[in-house]
């Protein structure tokens, strides 16, 4: 008689241990295509990181414009100095209206943002 118990106690066992499996499996695979999609974006980032680290000063392309750039405002005259700084402010005095009527496109309107003030 303790026999039948233990083969019906194995079968509820073997019963609800598949059932389990499969429900099991059924709710993981979305997660792990989840934890998939997000491992790809998290690369896809990393490569990024990777390419503006290369080109930041000491790493690559924009280090050696930098340098030249230096190298170039350091040959300036102090009279060439102050002509183009002169330029520069009679530039920006002429470019002052337009950029007047452009701010406010650039203006967060929305109720939710802090930092929307010109």
């Amino acid at each position: 008689m303790t026999e039948n118990i233990w083969i019906t106690f194995l079968g509820k066992s073997l019963i609800v241990g598949t059932i389990a499996a499969l429900v099991g499996s059924y709710l993981i695979s979305p997660v792990a295509d989840r934890i998939e999609r997000i491992t790809w974006k998290v690369e896809a980032v990393m490569r990024q990181v990777e390419v503006v680290m290369n080109l930041s000063p000491g790493g690559g392309g924009l280090s050696a414009a930098g340098e030249r750039l230096a190298s170039n405002l350091k040959t300036i005259s102090t009279q060439r100095r102050k002509e183009l700084i002169t330029s520069l402010r009679e530039i920006v005095l002429e470019l002052r209206p337009f950029a007047d009527e452009l701010r406010p496109l650039f203006v967060d309107t929305s109720p939710d943002s802090s930092h929307g003030k010109p």
